[in-house]
């Protein structure tokens, strides 16, 4: 096992699961929490769980627990992504992925411009072709572009999921 993936039976930042962010900062394993469907700066989708993890919530339980590492799944599924973005700018310990089927034109240049290169990470989740697409159609070096599809996870696990700055 190289992480954890957790849904939204529990908020990512309710106490319930401190002792299990504990554990896992001695495992050195990152924990991918899922974003919710259709967020927007106004509410919340009414047909999702009301204890989804919204951006907020991750960074208050980054700032919370600095040495570990948390992936923000799922930017590209419906939700505000340019929020999600702006919101995770300064945690530095919140990994996104690129991975859904609603795949805006300028969404990973904006990630970029937000977020960084280091902090990105390749993902499709069932939209292989979109999610390969809208990184192709991005306005990336051949570098930046090896980053977000290998190299940037292959450092996390290299690393034991130790925070690589």
């Amino acid at each position: 096992m190289v992480g954890m993936k957790l849904y939204n039976h529990v908020k990512i930042n309710d106490p319930l699961f401190y002792p299990i962010i504990e554990r896992f900062i001695d495992l050195k394993m990152i924990i991918l929490m899922h974003s919710p469907i259709g967020y927007s700066r106004v509410k919340l989708n009414v047909r999702e769980p009301k204890n989804i993890s919204l951006p907020e919530d991750f960074v208050e339980i980054a700032k919370r627990y600095p040495e570990q590492m948390f992936q923000f799944a799922h930017i590209a599924g419906g939700i505000d992504w340019e929020y999600a973005c702006k919101t995770l700018e300064q945690s530095p310990n919140v990994y996104v992925d690129v991975s859904g089927s609603n795949n805006a034109a300028n969404m990973i240049d904006f990630a970029i411009r937000y977020l960084g290169e280091d902090r990105l990470l390749f993902g499709c989740d069932n939209s292989f072709y979109p999610s390969v697409g809208h990184m192709f159609s991005a306005k990336l070096s051949d570098a930046q572009r090896r980053k977000i599809f290998f190299e940037n996870y292959s450092k996390i696990l290299i690393k034991g999921g130790k925070h690589v700055d």
